[in-house]
């Protein structure tokens, strides 16, 4: 979703491209080599493109809070980043609890809300760093 993003701004670069086409089914050290690779070419030093993709991390976690995206669409959000930064500490408990989402349909109410308690408890970490 961010390559797609990156390339509807016009910026572009044949990994990019690639990075954009790849889905929740790819492999994610596919997707963390082509964002290497993007990042190269686009010619982004990894810790400025990691600190953008935890700011769209941030940002996911804000809609859910204001209640202006659904908390599972936040999560999904938030997990693609998750997958890209290699499941860092803050971003992996929302591929957990989208497990369990997969996995416990009866529970998806009673996880929306855990989905945006994580969400709360990312932006809280956030502020605190700050």
């Amino acid at each position: 979703m961010v390559a797609a993003e990156a390339l509807a701004r016009n910026v572009d670069s044949p990994a990019l491209r690639e990075l954009a086409g790849c889905s929740a089914l790819d492999d994610a050290r596919d997707i963390r080599a082509l964002h290497l690779d993007a990042m190269a070419e686009l010619g982004l030093s990894m810790p400025e493109a990691d600190r953008v993709l935890w700011e769209k991390a941030r940002q996911w976690a804000r809609r859910m809070v204001d209640e202006t995206v659904r908390p599972h669409e936040g999560a999904l959000r938030i997990d693609r980043y998750s997958v890209v930064l290699e499941s860092p500490n803050g971003l992996a408990e929302f591929t957990y609890l989208l497990d369990l989402w997969g996995e416990y349909p009866a529970l998806r109410k009673e996880l929306e809300i855990s989905m945006v308690e994580e969400a709360r408890r990312l932006l809280r970490l956030s502020d605190n760093a700050a």
